[in-house]
């Protein structure tokens, strides 16, 4: 009989024979060392009780499938009744995959689809399910949760609904990412996961509930509206009042400024005000928001904001953007007065598209596994830094030195970098 003791790498079974079916191996195997278990009841040897056959799927060897065919010794008590099955390293009881498939599933379950390793390993989308959740449940276990000192909230939709995604923004990280956007949700997670007292500034999106529930537990942090998302209010809006004058066409040329048209672009632009004066007066109140948009000192955006207010009721979009920038115009304001990291929120904004486009057919639960697990794990750390005092009758001024080297860190908690998401999402797509 040929010899396959060394082709699956399983000592603790011997090979019985082998053969191949509609391209799959097929594998017979039983225990390389029985022994016979010893009842735990009264102390005396098992019985025999018959050796039913177990199917289980294994990882896939040469490029084809492999199932083992386990025979699987039962034993029997005469004295106690007690009975019991043959247990194995490699294979867990009942289970109806090798340990390593688990593993390798496990680790594969946040970058590839679970119907795609279901259909790779013929096993059951149930079992790939349940193996994502155990890995997800251990992940979870390990991320530390921590507070960064300019927080980042914004509202992104996934399947149909909006959630609100947490960031780090001096980091560039996404620290969490929460089904619901209720205040009571949002409120939950500023007093349960973070600690308020440490935030120095909450930058956020464009919204009165999340506006209300920040200010009501950081109530000593500086609030910041993104300029970003003020962009996107006027950028909607354009395309809106463009679609009411019956213009949507010219869109691509409207929204350049002034200066980076070429003298065609121009003559076609004046050629349609002509025609069109309910274009002309969209045009010129872009024009308007244009020129607050590009406003770098406060005093002349605040300036320029008021001009909005003329801007004719006929544009009811733009009227309504400008209404809800207003709403919040000391949030606005405020990003004028201190600088953060624009780069993070440029990110989270094409970050939420692509994931908006990635996100159909997962769960919540799914989508935020493999946004916080699947890319590698950054770790935030502060510097420990210690006042020093000079000995009382001493000249000179306390004074605060950095303790140590700068290998003397803090470790706050966990994050991943937006960039890093961006890249697995790009994977996914290509």
């Amino acid at each position: 009989m040929q010899d396959f003791s060394n082709e699956l790498q399983l000592p603790e079974f011997k090979i019985i024979n082998k053969d191949v079916k509609d391209g799959v191996v097929h594998y017979y195997l039983e225990s390389a060392n029985l022994v016979k278990p010893i009842c735990p009841s009264c102390g005396k040897p098992f019985i025999g009780n018959g050796t039913p056959e177990r199917l289980v799927r294994d990882m896939d060897l040469y490029g084809k499938p492999v199932a083992l065919h386990i025979l699987e010794h039962r034993f029997y008590c005469k004295d106690c009744r007690e009975s019991c099955s043959e247990t194995f390293d490699s294979v867990q009881p009942r289970a109806r995959i090798t340990n390593r498939l688990r593993n390798y599933i496990e680790e594969h379950c946040f970058t590839e689809s679970i119907s795609s390793l279901s259909q790779k390993y013929g096993v059951s989308v149930k079992t790939v399910s349940q193996i994502f959740n155990v890995a997800s449940a251990k992940k979870e276990s390990t991320w530390i949760y921590y507070t960064p000192a300019t927080l980042g909230l914004f509202l992104i939709r996934l399947n149909g609904k909006m959630r609100l995604l947490c960031l780090d923004i001096d980091n560039s990280g996404i620290i969490d990412l929460l089904e619901d956007t209720d205040n009571t949700t949002i409120f939950k997670y500023l007093t349960d996961k973070l600690e308020a007292d440490k935030i120095k500034t909450v930058i956020i999106d464009f919204d009165l509930v999340l506006l209300d529930t920040v200010y009501s537990v950081c109530q000593n942090a500086r609030i910041i509206a993104d300029r970003r998302h003020i962009i996107e209010l006027f950028r909607i809006a354009l395309e809106q009042e463009l679609g009411r004058v019956r213009a949507k066409s010219k869109l691509s040329i409207v929204v350049k400024k002034t200066e980076d048209l070429s003298q065609r672009e121009k003559d076609s632009i004046e050629e349609l005000c002509q025609k069109n004066k309910g274009f002309e007066t969209v045009y010129r109140a872009k024009e308007m928001i244009y020129r607050f948009l590009d406003c770098t000192d406060e005093k002349d955006a605040r300036d320029q904001f008021a001009n909005l207010g003329k801007i004719p009721a006929e544009c009811v979009f733009f009227r309504k953007a400008f209404i809800n920038i207003d709403n919040m115009a000391t949030e606005v304001f405020a990003g004028y007065k201190h600088s953060y990291n624009l780069k993070c929120t440029q990110e989270a904004v094409k970050f939420a598209r692509a994931i908006e486009k990635q996100g159909n057919g997962y769960s919540f639960n799914s989508i935020r596994a493999r946004l916080l697990f699947a890319p590698p794990k950054k770790t935030a750390t502060v510097k420990i830094t210690k006042m020093v005092y000079k000995p009382k009758g001493s000249s000179g001024f306390n004074f605060t030195i950095p303790y140590g080297t700068g290998k003397d860190v803090l470790i706050l908690g966990n994050y991943v970098s937006i960039s890093d998401v961006m890249d697995m999402i790009s994977a996914i797509m290509e």
